[in-house]
């Protein structure tokens, strides 16, 4: 006695497809990897034609069958029809590419409660394996190499790979994986005496394929442990013309530290080669020269991490084949193992920061869904989020009124009015005005009526009738000055403020030079203005000003270059100037 075979049943999302089904498709393509040396998995297409019916509130309504038939990445079950039993989207077995994806190629209704339909489903799998997840399913990558007129070599590697993916579960909308997990997987090391130029990676939206690219380039010569890049120049000139006697030399340098170094590391590689090649210079010259140190400078390029040494020194002796030798001498600690050990936290994958996309750094947006997600944000480091939130944090409190003013800026500035009149004698004689034209200007006719005139101009006349000097006064006596009053002094006062949470007083100066100073501003020309400049939790005000004041005297004491003024900055009172 033979046992039958099991009943053959299709179901997707929960629903069964009826027994009475035609197949009307069935294909399996293997799909190429990107280098067209593998197949990375199969592409399944099947192809049903059946009916559905509404039985009366006793099975589905054709709504739910539609909704169910429709929705991608559902579980589907094929048992008994002649495939081989297909289980996806069920524990370690799934579709490689967030499948399957269903699609309805024919509805024909019959009334409102059966349906004629041709329905279709094709998924991606692997036939070699039923746990294809966590793993790299395609990788490919291509190199190329560029030679300059220097013959160092340029390496470049471009490729990309991919991972199977589907949701963490039937209806979430959460990854289960991403392809920026599998990245070190993929890295090449870095070349013997190579320099990694460019790292990049770029991963695809659906977080299963990742883009990548590395650029090493030769070096020219080695570094030093830590450092980036470097120049080190040492430059011999002849200063005497009596023969090749007294010699002057420069050594500088420049280093750029990586970010994982010490920067002060770039003055002790400088020192050390300096200390290599002046102790060659002693070493062999011996008491024959004399060698001495003129000069030593350094600077410090912080937003580069860079620094810049400078050394200069004199000898004098006929050692020129000896400080030649000096030069192209192998600069110490300047080693490719060395400096390939030091950036192996720089050349590490991912660089510094280590990022990498998790996934619950992403979210699937799906409308069939109960409730909407939250939409996933890129991950913040803990130190660049408290960093922000330090920024953005204001103190609720006003600070104290001694310790809230940002700027204080006032100028002293001192005028003296010495109320000097000059006098000038008259002319002896008027001589002829406007010889060159007819027109004349209302002084010229005004003092052509006194003394008369022709119209074109005034004629000569003796001035004696009409009070001035005589032709027998002194002649020598040509101006006169006359002190009409005391002087008067003016001090001028400018200045601008900036106070956070209170208002700025305008100042107000008491007294100058021993002297009591009173106000004495003119419209349009001295002023005090103020303004909110912006509110960050607390106002911050600006005030500028400009004060004329006159002194009561003289002052008793000089007054040379104004002092710093000691200023009330509560009630804006300046109690003391000079």
């Amino acid at each position: 006695m033979s046992l039958l075979p099991d009943a053959s049943t299709i179901t997707y999302n929960g629903y069964t497809l009826p027994v009475e089904r035609k197949l009307l498709h069935s294909s399996i393509v293997p799909e190429r990897s990107g280098d067209g040396r593998t197949a990375t998995g199969s592409r399944y297409t099947l192809a049903w034609r059946f009916f559905i019916h509404n039985s009366g509130g006793l099975g589905d309504t054709l709504e739910v069958i539609r909704e169910r038939l429709t929705r991608p990445g559902g579980e589907l079950e094929i048992l008994n029809t002649g495939f081989g039993d297909i289980r996806l989207n069920r524990g370690s077995t799934g579709d490689l590419a967030w499948g399957p994806w269903p699609e309805i190629r024919r509805w024909e209704p019959y009334g409102t409660v059966t349906a004629a339909l041709d329905f279709a489903i094709s998924f991606f799998i692997s036939d070699c394996t039923d746990s294809p997840y966590g793993r790299i399913m395609e990788h490919a990558w291509e190199c190329g190499y560029d030679l300059g007129p220097d013959r160092l070599e340029r390496r470049d590697i471009t490729g990309y790979f991919r991972i199977p993916l589907r949701k963490r579960t039937v209806g979430s909308t959460h990854l289960q994986d991403t392809a920026d997990l599998h990245y070190e997987k993929v890295v090449p090391p870095v070349p013997h005496g190579f320099e990694r130029q460019n790292e990049s990676r770029r991963l695809s939206p659906d977080k299963c394929r990742l883009d990548f690219r590395f650029t090493d380039m030769q070096l020219l010569t080695p570094r030093p442990p830590g450092v980036l890049d470097y120049t080190f120049e040492h430059f011999h000139q002849n200063i005497d013309r009596s023969g090749f006697v007294n010699w002057y030399g420069t050594m500088s340098a420049r280093y750029k530290m990586a970010l994982h170094a010490p920067a002060d590391l770039a003055m002790t590689y400088f020192l050390d080669a300096v200390n290599d090649r002046t102790g060659f210079i002693r070493r062999f010259v011996g008491a024959d020269v004399q060698w001495i140190p003129v000069n030593f400078s350094m600077r410090e390029i912080e937003h580069e991490r860079a620094s810049e040494f400078t050394f200069s020194y004199t000898t004098i002796g006929r050692v020129s084949a000896i400080l030649a030798a000096s030069m192209w001498r192998p600069l110490p600690g300047h080693d490719h193992q060395r400096w390939m050990t030091s950036m192996q936290l720089a050349h590490k994958p991912r660089g510094y920061t280590q990022s990498v996309l998790r996934p619950q750094d992403d979210i699937i947006i799906d409308l069939c869904t109960s409730a909407p997600p939250k939409v996933a944000r890129p991950p913040v480091a803990p130190a660049a989020a408290a960093a922000l939130r330090k920024l953005w944090s204001i103190p609720a409190s006003l600070p104290p009124p001694d310790d809230s003013w940002v700027e204080y800026d006032l100028w002293l500035g001192v005028g003296v009015d010495d109320n000097v009149v000059v006098h000038k004698p008259l002319p002896e004689r008027v001589l002829e005005v406007n010889p060159f034209g007819s027109g004349l200007s209302l002084g010229q006719r005004a003092a052509a009526r006194e003394f008369g005139g022709n119209g074109r101009g005034m004629r000569p006349v003796d001035l004696a009738a009409s009070g001035a000097r005589s032709a027998g006064s002194d002649a020598s006596e040509s101006v006169r000055l006359q002190r009409r009053a005391l002087p008067t002094v003016y001090v001028y006062v400018e200045g601008s403020a900036v106070r956070a949470g209170y208002d700025i007083p305008e100042p107000h100066l008491d007294s100058i030079g021993g002297t009591t100073a009173i106000r004495c501003n003119r419209p349009g020309q001295e002023f005090f203005e103020t303004r909110a400049l912006g509110n960050f939790g607390v106002p911050i005000m600006l005030a500028a000003w400009r004060s004329r004041y006159v002194l009561e005297g003289i002052p008793t004491q000089a007054i040379g270059a104004p002092a710093t003024p000691k200023v009330d900055k509560v009630s804006g009172r300046i109690s003391s100037a000079v």
